[in-house]
């Protein structure tokens, strides 16, 4: 009998001195700054030249309510053209305009190409049948509202 008033003894201790809650992630807890986002990278080999590719977009996109916010651009150039026509050069680069639904997986959506992004990471660039190419945000910490941690566990010992 004394063993189990001990052992229940010992884990109301314990109990009391665990976390109780989680650590879950976060929407914004107010509106985030709105900033500009951008990303970079190179599709290898695509129809005999690379494609440079750079985006342009801000973090908040459409969520922000203002038309303005919600405005994405991509601009593609080719680069180590190896492929000639009688013309002359077969690749040609592109300017896109098109609108962001913003946050970390937003949504880029152009009249002919979706873009989406992947916890505030990259942009997934899809060429139905070839391949996913990923293009880097180069500044990912403008998602961090939406990214960062929030510990909601509430410890005994600290009340």
């Amino acid at each position: 009998m004394f063993r189990i008033a001990l052992f229940a003894f010992v884990l109301a201790l314990v109990s009391l001195a665990a976390p109780v809650g989680s650590i879950q992630a976060k929407g914004p807890s107010q509106q985030p700054k709105p900033q500009r986002g951008t990303a970079t990278g190179l599709i290898p080999d695509y129809f005999g030249s690379d494609i440079s590719v750079e985006i342009e977009f801000w973090n908040v996109g459409a969520l922000n309510g203002d038309p303005a916010f919600a405005d994405a651009t991509v601009v593609t150039e080719c680069v180590n053209v190896n492929i000639h026509n009688e013309e002359g050069v077969v690749c040609e680069g592109v300017s896109l305009a098109g609108t962001f639904s913003g946050g970390p997986d937003g949504v880029i959506t152009f009249e002919t190409l979706t873009l989406q992004l992947r916890g505030g990471k990259y942009f997934e660039f899809v060429i139905p049948g070839v391949a996913t190419h990923k293009i880097e945000v180069d500044n990912p910490e403008i998602f961090d509202p939406w990214l960062k941690k929030v510990d909601t566990r509430v410890r005994f010992s600290d009340l």
